[in-house]
């Protein structure tokens, strides 16, 4: 009888064990509401929540300056030389005059999509190389602290670098003078 008694108490425990790590685990898969869950690989925020919110910040600075069309601003926030990989080369974009000259071979339609797209920010990856925007359409990475730059842009078509005109550098540096009649 005893042997019996401790047998129906050992299913007893085992299946109140079982059904509760069942809704346990039901329970957990139905709140996962994390960015891991949504993401495919790993985010920003594994690396930490001050470095995750830098960077997105950053990210969002990017997304308003390009939905602005504000070259000027996006030109600023790039490290020169900036890589640009084509399918069939690599690019270095050697300054910010060059950078504006060639921006709507840079800054493509699709880029600029990935951008502005609100799973670019919330699943940000990041890696030793930086942090990766949409499907690693553009890179960006800490240069100095809290001094995020682009560092690399792939583009899906090839072009050539324009180089601007002499002029276009040296008026960009120059203060307009008004001249009178």
């Amino acid at each position: 009888m005893c042997k019996t008694h401790h047998l129906r108490f050992g299913f007893a425990v085992f299946g109140t064990f079982f059904l509760a790590s069942s809704a346990v685990i039901a329970l957990n898969q139905s709140k996962d509401t994390s960015t891991e869950s949504k993401c495919s690989g790993h985010t920003v925020d594994r690396l930490g929540s001050g470095i995750a919110k830098r960077a997105r910040a950053f990210l969002s600075e990017l997304k308003s300056a390009v939905e602005l069309s504000d070259k000027t601003k996006v030109a600023s926030m790039a490290k020169f030389p900036l890589r640009v990989n084509t399918p069939t080369k690599h690019l270095a974009i050697k300054d910010r005059e060059e950078f504006l000259y060639n921006y709507d071979h840079i800054l493509t339609p699709d880029i600029k999509t990935k951008i502005a797209d609100e799973r670019s920010s919330r699943c940000l990856f990041a890696n030793r190389q930086g942090f990766m925007i949409g499907d690693g359409e553009a890179w960006f990475r800490e240069v100095s602290p809290e001094t995020f730059r682009i560092v690399t842009v792939n583009v899906n078509a090839d072009f050539t670098v324009r180089k601007p005109p002499q002029n276009m550098a040296l008026a960009a540096s120059q203060p307009s003078i008004n001249r009178g009649r």
